[in-house]
């Protein structure tokens, strides 16, 4: 996500990475701005003043689930930069609804009423500041949504690193979500990579969800976890087996249930 918003906003800029070595970076270059043209949800994103494609992916899944539509207090956006989604967030919910985005990148996406934190989520130190800010506004246990659409840098290893950042994440949403709030996340690869972010959310929350928004690219790996209502308290251990045993493997693309219903 780090290029989106370079993209979105001109596609005949091309990252410098792509010009490291002339001659395979202008063919490189070439397919990009021409897949960038070609792209419907980059033309959407320009037309609708969206910073970012992304933007859809969450349209896609509130379409759906419903996550902002009940918003009264807060709503987090980890991994915030550009701010493609916290653009859908400000336009979804009320305007006295506060919006926090947290990224180590800044945002580019100017947003009235947004306060953001500048730092790496992976970092404890960050995390801890975040919940002593969050603290500060008594936000703790009464915000409405979390959501991620963090991703590490993509090579070796990166659906490990992203299952670890997404637990993370889910951790820190579960302490920050008042009960019958919302959780959604990216993830990379099927369930069988992010075993315990899906044990976490069937442990936490009403109905957990698999969904793969048509902004998704095909070449892409990525889906997003939807965790729905918030519970009073997690789930015992012999509760929490049992759903395990009754729920099916998600499955990409079909947006059913994970575990519970609605």
């Amino acid at each position: 996500n780090s290029f989106c918003t370079l993209l979105a906003l001109d596609t005949n800029c091309v990252p410098s990475m792509l010009r490291a070595t002339p001659s395979r970076a202008a063919k490189d270059a070439a397919r990009f701005v021409m897949r960038q043209q070609r792209d419907p949800f980059v033309n959407m994103a320009r037309k609708e003043g969206y910073v970012c494609r992304s933007a859809f992916k969450l349209t896609a899944i509130d379409d759906k689930h419903k996550l902002l539509r009940d918003v009264k207090t807060a709503v987090i956006d980890l991994g915030s930069s550009p701010g493609g989604w916290s653009q859908v967030a400000r336009k979804r919910v009320n305007q006295d609804v506060q919006l926090f985005g947290v990224d180590l990148l800044v945002m580019q996406a100017r947003l009235p009423g947004i306060r953001f934190v500048q730092g790496d989520f992976s970092s404890l130190q960050v995390q801890r500041r975040l919940r002593e800010t969050f603290a500060e506004f008594g936000l703790v246990g009464n915000v409405d949504v979390v959501m991620s659409d963090m991703c590490p840098n993509r090579g070796h290893g990166d659906k490990q690193r992203a299952a670890v950042l997404n637990e993370n994440a889910i951790l820190f949403a579960s302490t920050m979500l008042r009960p019958g709030g919302h959780f959604v996340c990216k993830v990379l690869g099927g369930s069988t990579e992010y075993p315990r972010v899906l044990e976490l959310a069937m442990a936490n929350f009403a109905s957990v969800h698999h969904e793969r928004p048509p902004a998704c690219r095909s070449e892409s790996d990525e889906s997003f976890l939807v965790a729905k209502s918030k519970l009073e308290a997690p789930r015992e251990a012999r509760q929490l087996a049992a759903l395990k045993r009754a729920s099916a493997a998600p499955r990409s693309g079909g947006g059913r249930p994970v575990a519970g219903g609605g």
